[in-house]
Order: structure tokens, then sequence, then C-alpha cells
């Protein structure tokens, strides 16, 4: 008697895999950038809009729980930057409008 292959869960542990190296990079990059000034001291453009930032934090969500962190305890900043990039200093997430401008997918802010 042939036996069914079983499902894969090749693409749910590809995420975890992706989320913890994400949140690993997250970390690394706080811990470089904690002991500067804050990027509101240094009169970083910022952006407001509610909507956008939840999305960002609905993005996050996977990664802020691999990191072991609360995803209410995490600020959402957007940066008013057209440059594709992204960084964290302390509890902030600072996203540059031009990744969002620029991405065709959510993963390529989720990666970012």
């Amino acid at each position: 008697m042939l036996s069914r292959p079983r499902p894969s869960i090749g693409r749910s542990t590809s995420l975890s895999r992706t989320a913890r190296g994400f949140a690993t990079l997250m970390l690394a990059a706080a811990v470089a950038v904690s002991g500067s000034v804050s990027a509101f001291a240094q009169g970083v453009p910022v952006v407001r809009d509610a909507e956008i930032e939840a999305l960002v934090r609905d993005y996050a969500r996977p990664i802020f729980k691999a990191a072991g962190l609360a995803n209410d305890g995490i600020d959402i900043v957007l940066v008013n930057d057209p440059s594709f990039n992204a960084f964290v200093t302390g509890r902030r997430l600072f996203v540059n409008t031009g990744a969002l401008v620029t991405a065709e997918t959510p993963n390529e802010i989720i990666g970012v």
C-alpha cells in the first residue's frame, strides 16, 4: 500500500527562521546605535500617520514576537526620507517613507 506524502511545513519553518534572523539583526542594530543621540534630538523629519503605523506594526508583529518583545511597547516612527531603509534605536522602529512608497509587496517592508 502506498502512503500519501505528508504536507510540507517548510514555509512556516522558513518564515519562523526568517523572523528570528530579522529580529536578531534588528537587535544588533539597536545595540549598535543605542549609545548615539536620539533621532528626535538630531532632527529626523517624522511623518505621523496612524493607519500606516498600525500596518507596519501588523507586519512587524511576528518579528517582535520572535524577539520576545511586547508589540505595545514598541513605537513605530515614519521618517520622511526617500531612501529604502529602516532602523531601530531603543524601543523605536523607524521606517523611511521611501521604503513604503517603493515596496511592491509587504514582504519587502518586513525584510528591510
